[in-house]
């Protein structure tokens, strides 16, 4: 299942909207690669919440108008 900004796992509602984005396009790549949802899941949220975290502005406004990529 590929997730987007309106289904998305519950985990991830208490996330920015930004880092909430940044994970999804994570775990999508993941889940394209062969990782199962469960394994993508805490893997895709760490790594989001360190980007959102050390994201210069022009990142954070470069994925706010980014297409969350449909690995498929």
């Amino acid at each position: 299942m590929l997730w987007t900004m309106n289904d998305y796992p519950q985990t991830w509602k208490h996330l920015d909207e930004l880092e909430r984005k940044k994970a999804i396009d994570i775990a999508n790549a993941m889940l394209k690669d062969g990782y199962k949802e469960g394994d993508a899941i805490p893997i895709a949220t760490k790594q989001a919440e360190k980007w959102y975290k050390d994201a210069s502005k022009e990142e954070l406004e470069e994925l706010k108008h980014k297409h969350i990529t449909q690995h498929q």
